[in-house]
């Protein structure tokens, strides 16, 4: 068994309580959504086990504070954050042990997953994991939440790969739970853990994964873009084409966007398929073949799937830069439709036109953007009650995301958000599927949007292992009324 110790830096903070102006402090509460910046708690601690993690629970409940946890820093909404309580953060928890026998690999809750990729990589390039195709996003929220992944379409989501946790709950105990539970009670919160979002249940420091091999040391990466609406006639029969089958090795997601050179203009509105394909370059071709004759521009290229999750790392802003806001629909086979496509078309040329220069970060401007995150093949495999995750039939993670960077822009922003929301949300499942973790503070009946008909499991268990609500925050699982 492999053991392997990572930081951030190579000066990471020192385990303990910090309190507001402190460098410690500053840095945990600035995260990478400015929207959320009044969110200032009495103080941040910062352990260094399981233990600390337990004592914390324990004095935050004995002196009725509000307790959340942070160890990406990547919650849409801020829910890491709280006003006048405690925030946990977990980023010096980063333990990492890889078991090449039983084909596990065990992180600790305070990793992000680029650290994760690097020493599953440094074990054997033919290694992955299901995780996020964000190199800096947290193990912990990506993974409560469901986990989607590019690989997903082969190996499921992230919960589809999780064998083990490490929770502290609301008492302060420590439980181990695994996938082989008997009792009844164990079994229903490691359940619940799967897919049931961040912070709800209690403070997960540990996670044990099935490792992957892939086929191949390389995959194929890259961006097919068209220009619209120069190109919209080809790029929509393109989206089209993404209704006929489409191989399990094969991801494709979508991304429509303003390309703004070097100026900071409206610019020239551009949509992408982002392509992953697990496998050779000529099998990619051939997948792809149809789509190909849509006239794109071609970026494909044979790489190691780590160095596309690098590639990806340098559109993530500054922490405490911009403001943020997303929006969200989970859409089933057949959805994308030539009114689908007309529509986010249309909503992206009424979106806010302005968005930070990446030439010149002194010019500071707005930005929205459209995504479909590719699911299905074996994600549908699972029935919707076998986890939280209830969107079993879901084929596309949509998210609709504006960022600003004044305060005076919030309304314009917000109301881009909302129409997005009237207009595509008629298209997801059951006319209201959402993902928890593109995970919306203004979505109305969020209960049903994000867990289906799991919601009432998911309180029972809420109240059988907090059923003082120690663990909550403005979209928390609610316990029943005892």
């Amino acid at each position: 068994m492999m053991q392997k110790s990572m930081s951030d830096d190579d000066h990471p903070p020192k385990p303990g309580i910090y309190k507001p102006h402190s460098e410690e402090y500053e840095k945990t509460v600035n995260i990478d959504n400015k929207y959320y910046e009044w969110k200032r708690p009495e103080s941040v601690v910062m352990p260094k086990s399981q233990e600390e993690v337990q004592a914390a629970v324990k004095y935050a409940r004995k002196h009725n504070k509000v307790l959340t946890v942070k160890c990406g820093g990547h919650s849409y909404a801020g829910y890491c954050l709280n006003k006048g309580g405690i925030v946990l953060d977990l980023q010096l928890m980063k333990r990492i042990d890889i078991d090449e026998e039983a084909m596990t690999v065990t992180v600790q809750a305070g990793l992000l997953w680029k650290e994760v990729y690097e020493a599953l990589n440094d074990k054997n390039d033919k290694y992955m994991i299901i995780g996020g195709q964000c190199p800096t996003v947290g193990v912990s929220g990506f993974t409560l939440g469901g986990g989607l992944s590019p690989f997903s379409r082969q190996y499921g989501l992230a919960v589809d790969n999780l064998l083990k946790v490490s929770m502290v709950d609301a008492s302060g105990t420590l439980l181990h739970l695994t996938n082989e539970e008997t009792d009844p009670d164990r079994q229903g919160l490691f359940w619940a853990l799967r897919g049931g979002g961040g912070g709800n249940f209690g403070i997960v420091t540990e996670f044990t994964f099935k490792i992957q091999q892939m086929p191949y040391s390389t995959v194929v990466c890259g961006e097919l873009e068209w220009k619209v609406p120069q190109q919209n006639q080809e790029f929509t029969k393109a989206m089209g084409l993404l209704n006929n089958e489409v191989p399990k090795e094969l991801c494709i997601d979508a991304f429509w966007h303003y390309d703004h050179g070097k100026g900071t203009g409206q610019g020239q509105l551009a949509a992408w398929m982002t392509v992953i394909y697990n496998g050779l370059m000529e099998d990619c071709n051939e997948a792809l073949k149809e789509i190909l004759k849509q006239n794109p521009a071609n970026g494909l290229k044979t790489m190691h799937w780590t160095e596309w999750e690098h590639q990806e790392e340098h559109f993530d802003p500054k922490p405490g830069q911009i403001f943020k806001h997303h929006v969200s629909f989970i859409m089933g086979e057949g959805a994308i439709k030539t009114e689908v496509s007309d529509k986010i078309s249309k909503l992206m040329a009424e979106a806010p036109a302005l968005v930070p220069s990446r030439h010149d970060p002194s010019v500071m401007v707005k930005n929205a953007h459209i995504l479909w995150d590719h699911i299905g093949k074996q994600t549908a495999t699972v029935s919707p009650e076998d986890t939280p995750f209830y969107w079993r039939e879901g084929e596309y993670v949509m998210t609709a995301a504006i960022n600003w960077s004044k305060v005076e822009q919030t309304k314009e922003a917000l109301r881009w958000a909302n129409k997005c929301k009237e207009e595509l949300t008629p298209f997801a499942l059951e006319g209201k599927a959402a993902y928890v973790n593109y995970i919306d503070e203004y979505l109305e009946n969020w209960q049903e949007a994000y867990y289906g008909e799991n919601y009432g499991r998911l309180r029972e268990i809420k109240t059988r292992w907090d059923p003082e609500n120690v663990f909550n925050f403005k979209q928390s699982i609610e316990p029943l009324l005892q």
